[in-house]
């Protein structure tokens, strides 16, 4: 069966896509609050900062619905904070956080029926230095709600650190229906090889699916640097509930970054209810996996 993602329309026809970008800037501060965005056009990202050296850049209590393009882009930009929005059905990634980009929060929001044109594209997607991504509700995506990390091609390297806790992650019951929506080989939380020092944390994922390779927590291509902590992940059909995949691989690929892979691992304090496979390098005195419960098992 081919299935064709519909296109995201809202009830009127928007031809620009930007709605404010800052470069280059030193400003005290930049607020927007209580904005209600309906649809945009194809093309730019709605909101960019890149450069802005300020006090703070926050977007507060605002709607995004029926968005087309990218979201929210924050580069060579610190201090952003996203607090207390809602994501409606929109189509593509809706925040990304460079790896240039330091201390970002995004706080309290919720991301409803996004990832509508079913591209391999985290809903949030954080790169950067000490992210704190806490206490958000994701329902309903594409690939995955929220991804960290760099690619084992990115030469930046051990750049991504920060935080990743208190979150629900899920899918609903006509989400998790044939046609699904949803792409192979992702993660309700999915993490790329880099990070200088990730840790996920006391996150409720359940009832998550989807045609193939749809994890609640994956760390894939030789993941380095990741802690996995008290998280609750449990009905994730056909899949693994925690994955930390052993691909020693990647560190003799010539197009590679990183040559030591699959270490840095600590996982423990989890519940989860079906298949996990983790591993954890015998040789890497920095490796843990501890006590987790298996709700199969009591």
């Amino acid at each position: 069966m081919l299935f064709s993602p519909r296109k995201t329309e809202s009830a009127y026809p928007c031809a620009s896509s930007n709605f404010l970008s800052v470069e280059n800037s030193r400003i005290g501060s930049i607020v927007l609050e209580g904005i209600h965005f309906l649809g945009n056009g194809e093309g730019d990202r709605l909101i960019r900062f890149s450069g802005v050296n300020a006090d703070s850049v926050v977007i507060r209590d605002c709607s995004f619905e029926g968005i087309r393009s990218r979201g929210i882009l924050v580069e060579r930009t610190d201090r952003f904070r996203l607090k207390g929005n809602v994501f409606r059905k929109c189509a593509l990634n809706q925040v990304f956080v460079d790896k240039t980009a330091d201390d970002a929060r995004i706080e309290g929001n919720r991301f409803l029926e996004n990832g509508l044109l079913m591209t391999n594209d985290p809903v949030v997607d954080c790169k950067g230095s000490h992210f704190l991504v806490r206490n958000n509700y994701f329902e309903d995506f594409s690939y995955s709600a929220i991804g960290a990390g760099l690619h084992f091609t990115d030469t930046a390297g051990l750049v991504t650190s920060g935080v990743i806790e208190q979150n629900e992650i899920c899918m609903s019951e006509g989400c998790r229906q044939a046609p699904m929506r949803s792409l192979i080989d992702g993660g309700a939380i999915y993490v790329w090889t880099q990070n200088k020092d990730l840790i996920i944390r006391e996150n409720y994922i359940h009832d998550i699916a989807g045609p193939h390779g749809n994890r609640g927590i994956f760390g894939d291509d030789g993941v380095v640097n990741l802690t996995i902590i008290g998280n609750t992940v449990l009905r994730v059909r056909g899949s693994y509930a925690i994955d930390v995949r052993r691909v020693h691989r990647i560190g003799r690929r010539k197009d590679s970054a990183i040559r030591l892979v699959n270490v840095g691992i600590v996982i423990k304090d989890n519940i989860y209810d079906g298949r996990v496979r983790i591993h954890v390098r015998k040789d890497d005195p920095d490796s843990y996996f501890g006590e987790n419960t298996d709700q199969d098992e009591i």
